[in-house]
């Protein structure tokens, strides 16, 4: 490691990964444990393809502004400027760098939500919206159009909203056990 400025980064998933580490800095970093309180965490999927390489996994986890007595477990390592870059490269655009002030009263960086709205995303959410009221509408006289466009709604809301993504992981397991019943009902 160079004799840059040292950071330090609260990592609370994949950064503690030797993995990871090695993907990005060539090296493990030791990490010393500490916790972050005022945050919660919360789960996010990543579609970057490097990302998912790198950490084994599209499930990532990813921190929210939480009340006072939330706190999140994690560890701080400490970086370089070089790494630092690394870093910043790797975490992709649903994160944002931020300084905060850990349990143990050290200053480090973490990476959280970024909770700005973008354009693609109001356009997501207000497809969403749309898909839902037009699916609703459609569910008595024609249920058979009506369930796919909710679905396809809450596919598209599941990104921002924790109760999409519930209601997507039912129907999804709902519609893998009836695929397995039909398929073991008419075999032969």
């Amino acid at each position: 490691m160079s004799t840059e400025t040292k950071h330090k980064i609260f990592s609370y998933g994949t950064l503690r990964q030797s993995n990871v580490q090695l993907s990005l800095y060539g090296r493990e970093v030791p990490t010393v444990e500490d916790t972050l309180p005022g945050w919660k965490l919360d789960w996010i999927q990543i579609t970057d393809p490097e990302v998912i390489v790198a950490s084994g996994s599209d499930r990532h986890p990813i921190l929210r502004k939480g009340e006072p007595t939330d706190s999140v477990s994690g560890a701080y390592l400490e970086i370089d400027d070089t790494e630092l870059a690394a870093t910043d490269k790797y975490e992709v655009s649903d994160y944002k760098r931020h300084r905060v002030t850990l349990a143990s009263g050290l200053q480090a960086f973490v990476y959280v939500a970024d909770e700005s709205v973008t354009w693609k995303q109001i356009l997501r959410l207000a497809g969403g919206f749309s898909a839902l009221l037009v699916g609703f509408i459609c569910l008595i006289p024609l249920s058979e159009i009506g369930v796919p466009i909710v679905l396809f709604g809450t596919r598209l809301l599941g990104d921002r909203y924790k109760w999409a993504r519930t209601l997507n992981a039912k129907v999804d397991s709902g519609w893998a056990r009836i695929k397995a019943w039909f398929k073991k009902r008419f075999r032969g």
